[in-house]
């Protein structure tokens, strides 16, 4: 396939953030390699870019995670002002 060579960059990149969601030290760097691990999947949802259902599947992930990041930012904030 011509699509080929970004199929691997896209999935290598979200290993990469999984990596450094494992090794993360804090809560900065495990929101930053969570996000950089959950876009490209996004990313990977919409790949035949021909298919309807694979756009609509990636609008709801990119809706759901914003949605979901947003929380994750608010209950770090809650625990940053606890502490």
């Amino acid at each position: 396939s011509a699509h080929l060579p970004e199929f691997f960059m896209l999935m290598l990149s979200s290993l990469l953030g999984m990596f450094f969601m494992i090794s993360s030290g804090n809560l900065l760097m495990f929101y930053l390699a969570l996000e950089l691990s959950t876009i490209p999947i996004a990313a990977l949802a919409n790949f035949d870019l021909e298919k309807k259902r694979s756009s609509e599947a990636a609008m709801k992930m990119i809706l759901s995670s914003a949605f979901s990041s947003g929380i994750l930012l608010f209950g770090i904030s809650l625990v940053y002002g606890s502490t």
